[in-house]
């Protein structure tokens, strides 16, 4: 194996930890709401923004990265708030659910355009560069992205496993109606969710944006690949959550060094696109 397929299949693992968070939150999101969240796309963009601008005026990472997650987090439940549930709660078509998360993100996106201009902002600069071997080398930052969001994944899944929260996501996920019968707290548990949802992809938008930069179109790129990952799991699952988001985390990396940058999402969309029509298929064969 020549240093390009190593150095990527490295880079892809590195990565796939961050990937995994949101893949995580878009699931937890669909499958207690039963819409699809495409606004958390904006969620991850908006996060290292924020880091960007907290860290240029106090120079402090730890507040930068606080601040960000905390604002980031506000912004979803104000959005789930005003927009999503009360969608939800007037029984709209998720065709009408998916229009306003669009909507919500070529908003961000132009906002963040306005603000920031459209130049890539480097969130972190001169990362210490770190060798594994004569051929392979990793960057701190890259380090840390792995460290920190595993542990972050870890953390989040032993929570949603042990825990009266998880037990709860499990009962909505399977019924609603039946939750309500057996006084499941309902409404508590979702917004409990979704303030876990919003942190990850917060997280997962801040540490990918650490390696590479910042720009308006960020969070579309994450969710992208995130979507892959969250189709191809289809439910809450620590081992097959960890397998996809490493194929996924790779194959990312190897699209970005085979096919033009912008041709990266068409592939993924292809992906996306291919996995659907797969899962429709079966459900079809199940209900025949």
């Amino acid at each position: 194996m020549n240093l390009l397929h190593e150095q990527i299949i490295i880079n892809g693992l590195l990565f796939s930890p961050a990937y995994a968070l949101f893949a995580l939150a878009f699931l937890l999101k669909l499958k207690t709401l039963k819409y699809w969240p495409l606004a958390l796309a904006t969620i991850a963009t908006l996060s290292p923004y924020i880091f960007f601008s907290v860290f240029e005026l106090s120079g402090s990472v730890m507040l930068a990265a606080a601040i960000a997650i905390s604002i980031s987090i506000l912004f979803g439940w104000f959005f789930d708030q005003i927009i999503f549930l009360r969608l939800i709660s007037w029984n709209a078509q998720p065709t009408v659910l998916i229009v306003a998360a669009i909507g919500i993100n070529v908003i961000g996106e132009s906002l963040f355009g306005l603000i920031y201009g459209d130049r890539p902002l480097v969130l972190i600069s001169n990362p210490v560069h770190i060798a594994v071997s004569s051929r392979v080398f990793l960057t701190s930052n890259q380090l840390s992205i792995f460290v920190f969001a595993s542990a972050v994944w870890i953390v989040v899944m032993l929570m949603l496993k042990r825990s009266r929260l998880g037990l709860f996501q499990q009962a909505i996920e399977s019924s609603l109606k039946l939750s309500t019968i057996r006084h499941v707290p309902v409404r508590r548990t979702i917004q409990l969710l979704s303030i876990l949802s919003y942190g990850c992809v917060s997280m997962a938008g801040l540490l990918i944006a650490s390696e590479r930069q910042i720009y308006p179109q960020l969070g579309i790129d994450i969710m992208l690949a995130a979507l892959v990952i969250a189709v191809a799991v289809n439910k809450v699952s620590f081992g097959r959550l960890v397998l996809f988001s490493i194929i996924i985390s790779i194959a990312n990396q190897y699209i970005g060094q085979i096919f033009p940058n912008e041709w990266r999402n068409s592939i993924l969309y292809l992906a996306l696109i291919s996995l659907l029509i797969i899962r429709f298929d079966k459900r079809k064969i199940v209900d025949a």
